[in-house]
């Protein structure tokens, strides 16, 4: 060990002046030990020497190498004693700390790689986000036309079956949009350039919008859309964004239309207590559908995430929904 090959051999104890003391240390036999640079370790130790002798405790790690080829990690420390204001020896105590100092590189290079593997992480994070951006608005361009066309085009049409086909046209058109919307927005949300408007709007306007744009839906498979009546002390007239909590809204009831095969589905509506000058209100979606099984609830905010895969292919949908809702 280092410090049975440093620890009698420093140990001066000298009745005389410090001078005195560095002499004998300074005459004392070297274990045989040199510095990795090759220099004496006599030499190293000169200051510390110096300074421990003029009562200053000296605490520093030397890599030296043995008589043996050993690689060692020492760390070693003076300390003077002292008597009535004179320096009269110094202890020296010397420990291998080759283990540690091993543990403390490793460590180290855990750390670099971490830190690299998130920079590339992040770095992969952000050009997926700008190609989703940039790619949704490539397509959206094309697709508003498609639309458009197509309705133009079942307008115009007198032939029954053209106008069935152009319906499914549109219908498909539509249900494009919404997946590349979707897909924008989450790309914004995952690149953090979402930002939320604030602006006046009117809460029975956004809830007449929403019940409106799933009514055709609903009808068709012969559900009842309830919307609950706004707490009598809310104010129809708020300040916040009407398009992202629309979105929130169509979402979550486009959900419940979808997995109700029967029955009706309900927005119920609730004041929430908040600081003076806010208003909080808790918006939730009742329906009479399939459910959701307990295991598969921690799941269901994943984006591209669906409570069980076969329902894309039995009801469709990219699993988007949910996430871009909570977020």
């Amino acid at each position: 060990m280092l410090g049975e090959l440093l620890s009698d051999r420093y140990k001066v104890h000298a009745a005389n002046s410090g001078a005195r003391a560095l002499q004998l240390a300074q005459q004392l036999p070297l274990p045989s030990l040199v510095l990795l640079d090759a220099q004496p370790l006599a030499d190293a130790e000169a200051v510390h020497l110096q300074a421990v002798l003029r009562g200053e405790p000296q605490h520093f790690q030397r890599l030296v190498r043995s008589a043996d080829g050993r690689t060692m990690h020492g760390l070693g420390s003076y300390i003077p004693d002292v008597v009535e204001g004179e320096v009269r020896g110094f202890l020296v105590v010397c420990s291998d700390i080759s283990d540690i100092k091993h543990a403390e590189l490793q460590l180290q290079q855990a750390n670099a790689d971490l830190t690299l593997a998130r920079d590339k992480a992040e770095a992969a994070n952000r050009a997926k986000s700008s190609f989703l951006a940039n790619m949704s608005h490539e397509i959206r361009t094309p697709m508003n036309a498609i639309i458009g066309l197509t309705h133009l085009l079942r307008r115009d049409a007198d032939d029954p079956v053209a106008a069935e086909r152009l319906d499914k046209v549109g219908d498909a058109a539509t249900h494009l949009m919404q997946v590349l919307n979707d897909i924008l927005d989450l790309s914004k949300i995952e690149a953090g350039r979402l930002e939320l408007e604030l602006t006046d709007f009117s809460l029975s306007d956004v809830l007449a919008r929403c019940r409106a744009l799933l009514a055709e839906r609903a009808h068709a498979k012969g559900l009842e859309i309830l919307v609950g009546a706004v707490p009598a002390a809310t104010p129809d007239l708020l300040r916040g964004d009407p398009t992202r909590l629309s979105q929130a809204l169509l979402n979550l009831l486009s959900n419940a239309v979808k997995f109700t095969e029967r029955g009706r589905i309900a927005l119920m509506i609730r004041s929430l207590p908040a600081d003076t000058g806010e208003v909080v209100l808790r918006f939730e979606v009742h329906d009479t559908g399939i459910g959701i099984a307990a295991d598969k609830l921690g799941e269901l905010f994943g984006a591209f995430v669906q409570a069980d895969t076969s329902t894309t292919r039995r009801f469709g949908g990219t699993g988007l929904g949910l996430a871009i809702t909570q977020h």
